[in-house]
C-alpha cells in the first residue's frame, strides 16, 4: 500500500565530509605585477560533519564532531532521525558506499528501528543531494574566508546551518531530487 508523507520520512545522508580550518581561495584580484596574499593558518584542525536532507520538505539535520566519521556516527545519526520523527513508519537513508555505512554495527542497530539504508551506485556523487549541500556550505562559509581561530571557523559553519532558511531561494533550485539519467552508448 502507498504510504503518505507523514508515514514515510525519506532522508538522504552523506556521511563523509570533513572540513579543514584553512583558506580556500576561489577568486580575487591584485594590482598588476603584485601577487595576491592570502592569510592562512596551520589547517591541521578539522571538523567532521554528518548530515541528512529530506527532499520532501527540505529538512536538514546535521551534527558535527572533532573526531572522524565512523559506524558509531552513523548509528548516532539514525538515532537522531528516529527521535526527530517518532511517528515515522519508515525512514530511508540514501548513502554512499563508505565502509562505515556497511558496518555490522550499523546493520545490527538499524534492524531494530524504522530506518532502511539504500546504497548509491559507486562513484555517483551527482546523485547525492547532500554533496550539493556540502559544496554550497563551502561556497558560502569557506571560499575566500579567513578564520583566525578554529573556534571562529566552527562557529561560522554552525551559524550557516542555523540560518539555512536565509538561503531558501538558492537552495530551492539546488536541492532538487530531479536527476537527468544518461544512457550508456
Amino acid at each position: 500500500s502507498e504510504l503518505s508523507p507523514e508515514q514515510m520520512k525519506e532522508l538522504e545522508a552523506e556521511l563523509r565530509r570533513q572540513v579543514y580550518h584553512n583558506v580556500l581561495p576561489n577568486y580575487g584580484w591584485a594590482p598588476i605585477g603584485e601577487r595576491p596574499v592570502f592569510p592562512s593558518n596551520s589547517g591541521r584542525e578539522r571538523l567532521s560533519l554528518v548530515g541528512a536532507y529530506c527532499p520532501l520538505d527540505g529538512e536538514w539535520v546535521n551534527d558535527d564532531t572533532a573526531g572522524t566519521i565512523n559506524a558509531q556516527s552513523v548509528v548516532e545519526l539514525t538515532d537522531c532521525l528516529c527521535a526527530l520523527h517518532p511517528q515515522a513508519k519508515r525512514i530511508v537513508l540514501i548513502v554512499d558506499n563508505a565502509r562505515y555505512n556497511h558496518a555490522r554495527l550499523v546493520r545490527e542497530h538499524i534492524a531494530e528501528t524504522v530506518v532502511e539504508i539504500v546504497y548509491l551506485p559507486p562513484y555517483s556523487p551527482n546523485l547525492n543531494l547532500t554533496e550539493r549541500m556540502w559544496r554550497f556550505m563551502e561556497k558560502k562559509v569557506m571560499r575566500n574566508q579567513f578564520y583566525k581561530t578554529f573556534a571562529e571557523f566552527v562557529a561560522a559553519i554552525k551559524h550557516f546551518f542555523i540560518r539555512l532558511s536565509d538561503y531558501a531561494d538558492e537552495l530551492s533550485s539546488l536541492m532538487r531530487d530531479k536527476f537527468h539519467i544518461l544512457e550508456c552508448a
